[in-house]
């Protein structure tokens, strides 16, 4: 069973123009350009995060008894020697959060110190995972089955923590969003859906470390955070149509009035295209509901918590993945945006 970090993809504040009316087309680029970074960084260090994620998976074929110990460890010790210099070589070319484009607007540079800041923390997360990993090694080849779980357990702990601290990050970035834009119902509903996602690392950890977890109470948690996250889709999605309203009407007197009405249009369209994702994500988190619910009620055994959870992440992390496209296609019209107006009034 390995972590769910797949789930893990910032909504960059940054990749909407949602403060367009306070940046100045300038300011929306470097703004656009420091995220752009951000992201690239982010995606490097998770893509590092999912390779130890697969590690992890490795590792339990080995104690599930399905591979020789020689074949094992002859594939394995020197995927962790590679890891160990590729985690250090992350961590030395980002050593600290960059500091964002000075934008003359404080709300907006602090919303970015924190995204920053979070992104640049992966490394030591990766420290932590591969930390972990060694730990399993060693458990799985001494047939250690409690240091084993214990292990395994603590490996879910890290991926909650990751999930929470990513919901910091993005609601400290809420007041950086111009009220009615999409994308404060976008990151609501990310907010919700990732705290029912911290929920069901919760019961692998229970169920790993042998606790008795109260189904009941994990299913309030779920339909609390679901709640919130249906409510943001409703929202984005309101205020995505709105955007389109404000347009009807107005006369564009010149040819930047009339291609930030066609920007608007296609940007929108990519909006609706988010909100369709987070709903399926809502379905899967639904599922989860389910079962919490089926324990609860003596239906299912919560002895199947590791299947269930599994079958749940399958669909996250396609959904997962749509989600990373979508958000970098936004975040790339957002900078075009800004280059265009730019060339337009110069």
């Amino acid at each position: 069973m390995h972590r769910l970090i797949a789930i893990l993809f910032l909504v960059l504040v940054a990749a909407a123009p949602a403060s367009a009316g306070q940046l100045t087309p300038a300011d929306l680029e470097r703004v656009a350009n420091f995220a752009q970074r951000m992201q690239a960084v982010y995606e490097e260090g998770m893509a590092l995060s999912f390779d130890l994620d697969g590690a992890e998976d490795y590792i339990e074929s080995f104690h599930a008894g399905e591979m020789e110990q020689a074949e094992f460890t002859t594939a394995l010790d020197p995927f962790l020697d590679s890891m160990d210099a590729s985690v250090a070589d992350f961590r030395a070319r980002y050593p600290r959060a960059p500091s964002p484009p000075s934008i003359g607007s404080e709300i907006h540079e602090r919303s970015l110190s924190g995204l920053a800041a979070m992104v640049v923390g992966l490394g030591d997360q990766l420290d932590r995972q591969l930390a972990v990993l060694y730990r399993l090694r060693e458990a799985a080849l001494a047939g250690d089955d409690d240091a084993y779980d214990t292990a395994s357990a603590d490996s879910m702990a890290l991926a909650g923590e990751m999930i929470m601290a990513e919901n910091v990050s993005l609601e400290g970035s809420l007041v950086a969003i111009a009220p009615g834009h999409p994308q404060q119902g976008l990151i609501k509903a990310i907010i919700g859906g990732n705290e029912a996602m911290a929920v069901a690392l919760r019961v692998v950890e229970a169920s790993l470390r042998g606790a008795d977890f109260d189904a009941g109470e994990f299913a309030l948690g779920v339909e609390t955070s679901l709640r919130d996250a249906g409510r943001g889709i409703v929202e984005g999605e309101k205020a995505a149509r709105q955007m389109l309203k404000n347009l009807e009407g107005k006369f564009a007197a010149t040819e930047t009035d009339r291609y930030s009405a066609r920007f608007i249009g296609e940007f929108v369209k990519a909006y609706e295209r988010a909100f369709v994702i987070e709903r399926d994500i809502l379905e899967a988190e639904r599922d989860l509901l389910d079962y919490l619910r089926a324990v609860n009620a003596g239906t299912d055994d919560p002895e199947n918590a590791l299947e269930a959870i599994a079958e749940f992440q399958a669909e996250l992390e396609e959904q997962s993945s749509r989600r990373l496209e979508e958000q970098n296609i936004r975040l790339e019209m957002a900078a075009e945006f800004a280059r265009t107006v730019q060339t337009m009034q110069n």
